[in-house]
């Protein structure tokens, strides 16, 4: 539906701008990445990634600067 709406009202050369930045954008994915927050919780948080080799993937949007990252949990039995 918004590709209609965009091709009615874009110019030719604006929708192959258009249609070339979505092409680029394929690869791009919604997560929920879990954060420390301040007081100590844990909390999920939608964020949007892209380009990922499985050790280190791109970030986009949803995070701020210095928020810390859950990569790994240890269950202790007590």
């Amino acid at each position: 539906l918004m590709d209609q709406s965009l091709r009615e009202i874009l110019t030719a050369e604006q929708w192959k701008l258009y249609e070339n930045h979505k092409a680029t954008r394929s690869d791009l994915r919604r997560v929920t990445l879990w954060l420390k927050t301040a007081d100590g919780k844990i909390e999920g948080r939608s964020v949007m990634v892209g380009l990922s080799d499985d050790h280190y993937t791109e970030v986009l949007r949803g995070l701020d600067s210095g928020e810390m990252i859950v990569v790994r949990q240890t269950v202790v039995a007590k």
